[in-house]
Order: C-alpha cells, then structure tokens, then sequence
C-alpha cells in the first residue's frame, strides 16, 4: 500500500525537528512562502534543493476603500501584529516621536496584544505619545480599520512573507517596512511603498513624514499596491500553484 505525499511548508526560521534523514526522506516537497525563506532554508539544508519550491502566499479577498477624499487632521498610520519584540514595535513608537519632534501629524493605531504590550505602554507614556498612539488590542474587524487609515507600517527584525503587508496593499495602502525577510518581495521600494533599515527609528520617521505631506504619493503607491496583489498574490493564484504541485506529486509517486 503506497503512503500519501507528504508537503512541508516553510514560513520563517528554518525548521529542525524533520533534520534526521528518516523525516527528510518522507518528504516529498517542501514549499517556501517567499525567495528569501528559501535562501535561508537551502543554506542549511542544501541537499534538499530538487524538492524546494516557492509559493506566496496570497490573500481572498480585498478591500474596498475610498481613498480618493484628502481627510482632515492627522495623518493615520496603523500596524497589525504581535507585540513581540521581533516585531520591533519600540522603533516604531521612537519613530513617530521623531515625528512629533519634526511636527508631522502622525497619529499609529496598533492592532493586537502581546507579551510586550506592558512595556510598550509604558515607553509611550515616558515619551508623551499617548494621545498619537492608541492600542486597540485583539480586533476582529481589521479590514474596517485598514480602510479608515492612510499607510501601513510594519517595523520587523525578521520576516516570511507577512500577509498583513498583503492585507494592507489590497486594501489601497502604502506600505512603510523594513526591508526585511520576504519583505522586499512584496514592497516595492519607491513604488507601492518605502522601505528602510531594520532597528532604525529616524529612517521609520522620515519615511512615514514622506507619506504625511504627500497625499497624492499615498494614493498613487496605495493604487499600485492594490494592483500588485491582484496581479501577483491572488488566493486563486496560490491555490492554483499549490493543487500543480500536488498533481505532480502525486504523479511522480504512481509513475
């Protein structure tokens, strides 16, 4: 009786518990969710190359939303993530500090929880930033919230090929990231965003003041994000991707 093919995808760190050549060799492929994964996964194992494939990931649904209307006041920044120090979110809050400083009008929603929240609050509160920077918390309506804001930032020390980045892009908004991980895969510098250096909070600020005073670059970079993912990261055009690579699996195993 012949088993069933079995797939590992890969999303970030290089896994290690399959290392044995016994978990290797029940491995009929492997799926890397971005270029840059598969780099890292073939520096470490690179005699498994003949069955590394990559993938992106891809998003089902997008988000209407008008940009067309310049709004009043502040500019809206928001970041869905992990509040984990991976996530380099204390950049994030000394970058618009640095805006505050410069005069920019810059307020940053944060979406999710996690184990530094406690810290991060307090670091707000000692650079007097509470009334620009709101913590939402766990929210389930994050495509309503995507809609109401002007760019997206995300400030990570290390990436896969985050789908809040597609999210964002899908949903018609610039994308303010470190270039980072599968990062620059998605964003394209100068583009459909701007990308800065990792653990570099006066890089983060000049880019999101870019974005401030330039409304007509927010809405020209949001429109080409939204193309871009329709073009490149549809949910059809992974699954279309992923069911190929299963026939050809499948194939190769009755052959």
């Amino acid at each position: 009786m012949s088993r069933s093919v079995v797939i590992l995808t890969v999303h970030g760190e290089v896994v290690r518990r399959m290392r044995g050549p016994m978990g290797w060799s029940i491995t009929d492929g492997i799926v890397v969710v971005s270029k840059d994964v598969g780099r890292s996964f073939l520096f470490e194992y690179p005699m498994l190359g003949r069955k590394t494939c990559v993938i992106y990931n891809g998003i089902a649904a997008r988000v209407h939303a008008d940009r067309g209307r310049i709004k009043t006041g502040a500019c809206q920044g928001i970041c869905v993530a992990r509040l984990d120090a991976l996530k380099g979110i204390n950049d994030l809050v000394r970058g618009v500090a640095e805006c505050k400083t410069m005069r920019v009008g810059f307020d940053l929603s944060l979406v999710g929880d996690g184990p530094c929240r406690g810290e991060l609050e307090g670091l707000v509160r000692s650079l007097d930033l509470s009334d620009e920077i709101s913590f939402l918390g766990w929210r389930e309506d994050v495509p309503a919230l995507l809609m109401h804001a002007d760019m997206y930032v995300l400030a990570s020390y290390t990436e896969g090929m985050p789908l809040s980045i597609l999210e964002a892009m899908a949903a018609g908004l610039p994308v303010v990231a470190t270039a980072v991980g599968g990062v620059p895969e998605l964003v394209q510098d100068g583009v459909t965003g701007l990308l800065v250096p990792p653990r570099d909070p006066q890089a983060l600020a000049g880019a999101m003041s870019r974005l401030v005073k330039d409304p007509a670059l927010r809405r020209r970079m949001g429109e080409a994000g939204r193309r871009r993912v329709e073009e490149h990261f549809s949910f059809d055009r992974m699954v279309q991707q992923y069911e190929d690579l299963y026939r050809e699996l499948l194939a190769r195993r009755r052959g």
